[in-house]
C-alpha cells in the first residue's frame, strides 16, 4: 500500500469498505439506523455526535460523484454536520482533510481502527438500485 498517496488511499478504503458500515462504526450507531434513513429523505435520526440534537435531524443520502457515488451524512439541524467518512473520521479525531498530510493521516485512521465484526450490517451494495431515487447532490 502507497501510505502517501492521497488518491491510493481514498480508493482503497472506496473499495474495501462498505460506506455503511464505515459510518455506523465511527458513530457507533446501528447500519440498521443508516439504513432507515436511506429509504426515505425524510427518514432522520438523532445526530450521536451532537449532543443537542433532540429533535432527529440526521439524514444520510447517496450522491453521484464522477467516480461512482458517495455516502454523506447530513445534520439539517446544523448544517456544520455535512459529512462524508473522511470528513466525519477527521471531525472526530481532530484533523483537517483538506490539509494534505492530515487527510493522509485521517486515512491511516480508518484503516487501523475500523472493524467491521462489530457493525451489525457489513454490505451496502444492494442499496445501489434500491436507493437511485436518492442519489442527489447534497
Amino acid at each position: 500500500m502507497r501510505l502517501d498517496d492521497k488518491s491510493y488511499l481514498i480508493n482503497y478504503i472506496q473499495k474495501t469498505y462498505s460506506q455503511i458500515s464505515l459510518f455506523a462504526f465511527f458513530l457507533k450507531i446501528s447500519a440498521s439506523s443508516i439504513e432507515h434513513c436511506l429509504k426515505h429523505s425524510r427518514n432522520t435520526i438523532k445526530n450521536p455526535i451532537r449532543p443537542s440534537d433532540n429533535n432527529p435531524s440526521l439524514g444520510f443520502l447517496f450522491f453521484k460523484t464522477k467516480n461512482g457515488r458517495k455516502l454523506r451524512m447530513r445534520d439539517w439541524g446544523d448544517s456544520s454536520f455535512n459529512f462524508d467518512i473522511i470528513d466525519l473520521v477527521g471531525y472526530l479525531i481532530g484533523k483537517n482533510p483538506r490539509k494534505g498530510k492530515e487527510f493522509i493521516e485521517i486515512c491511516h485512521h480508518i484503516i487501523k481502527t475500523y472493524n467491521p465484526s462489530q457493525v451489525a450490517f457489513k454490505q451496502d451494495d444492494i442499496y445501489e438500485s434500491t436507493y437511485s431515487a436518492n442519489v442527489t447532490g447534497i
